[in-house]
Formats: C-alpha cells, sequence, structure tokens
C-alpha cells in the first residue's frame, strides 16, 4: 500500500479493482486483496484531469480484471528464485561460510471461457462467461548476517581507555550526569 506519485503522500493514493475501491478508508494505507498478474487486463494511473467519479485522492490506480470469452483459455507460470543461483557475499566468502537459505518460489495458472451446456444452455457461448485465476507463493527468506565490535575483555570492566569510533576517531566518554569528560575512559568506579 505504500506508492507515492509525483511525489504525493501515500494517502493520496486510491487503488480501486473493477471500479471498487480496494483500500481501508479508516487508514487509507490498507490494501484488502491483490489481485495476481494473470487476472490483470488492463491497469491504470490517474494523476490529474479526470473525472468526477475518481474524486475520491489525488492520485488514482485503477485495475481493470479479465473476463472469460467464447473460447477456453488458460494459462501458467512458475518463478523460482534459490541460493544456488546467488553469489556469496564478500563477508561469507572470506570467512568460508556457506550460503544462506534463500528460496521464494510462485506459481499459479489461470482459466477461463464460456459457461455452457451442449444443446441445453448458451449454445451460442455468448452470454455467460467465467474467468479463475489462482497464485501460490512459498517462501524461505535469507537470514541476514551482521558484523560489530564486540567489546574486548577490559571495556567489559570498564576500561576504555584508546576507544575509537568506526574511523579510527579516539572517542572520549562524558559523564552523563555532569556532561565533563571521563578520565582516561576509565568507567570502572562508576
Amino acid at each position: 500500500g505504500s506508492v507515492r506519485i509525483n511525489g504525493g503522500p501515500t494517502m493520496t493514493t486510491n487503488f480501486a479493482v473493477d471500479g471498487v475501491t480496494n483500500l481501508d478508508t479508516g487508514s487509507n494505507a490498507t490494501i484488502h486483496f491483490e489481485p495476481n498478474m494473470d487476472s490483470i487486463a488492463e491497469m491504470r494511473v490517474l494523476t490529474s484531469n479526470y473525472q468526477a467519479e475518481y474524486g475520491r485522492n489525488s492520485t488514482q490506480i485503477a485495475v481493470v480484471t479479465k473476463g472469460g470469452s467464447q473460447e477456453f483459455h488458460g494459462s501458467a507460470f512458475v518463478n523460482k528464485r534459490h541460493e544456488m543461483f546467488n553469489a556469496k557475499g564478500f563477508f561469507r566468502n572470506y570467512n568460508n561460510q556457506e550460503k544462506s537459505q534463500y528460496r521464494f518460489f510462485v506459481w499459479g495458472f489461470s482459466v477461463g471461457g464460456p459457461v455452457y451446456i451442449p444443446k441445453t444452455f448458451n449454445t451460442q457461448k455468448n452470454k455467460l462467461f467465467f474467468f479463475f485465476s489462482q497464485e501460490y507463493t512459498r517462501q524461505k527468506p535469507q537470514t541476514q548476517s551482521g558484523w560489530y565490535n564486540m567489546p574486548t575483555v577490559a571495556q567489559r570492566q570498564g576500561h576504555f581507555q584508546g576507544y575509537t569510533d568506526g574511523n579510527g576517531v579516539p572517542y572520549n566518554l562524558t559523564d552523563p550526569t555532569t556532561g565533563s569528560p571521563v578520565p582516561n575512559n576509565d568507567i570502572s568506579g562508576f
């Protein structure tokens, strides 16, 4: 739900599917459902100079979904991401660590056509249609590794002589109650 168009804030964007607002009107930020890619026939982004029917927000994202036709049509798709396709990061390679598990698998299908019963109902296939689309997602997100400076034994005892920031610049500790510098960066007596 967070999208910025023409630099406007998120809450000024309306998302509509088949003419119906698909946005929680209380928060103006939560989308009720997301149509999958196979079910979208048309998408329009309206930013200015549009009809009064779109007057709810300053920017409109309008999606029209597919419908059935006189012939049967269908599709299927698969999208796979796996750690075997990824390179190792610099630090994982340097420390001879295995790649982190990262799996993202999206698959789905769609089918549409006429609803008819031969010689009985809708024999011309021009009155009633259907369209069905389904998408599945399975994922195992990558685990992140952080690199941190850990305190030395002396620092854990309160002795911070020679303590520097990440750029190697000496860092002087100050007493939070008085604002004065701590002598020799030694807080073991506090």
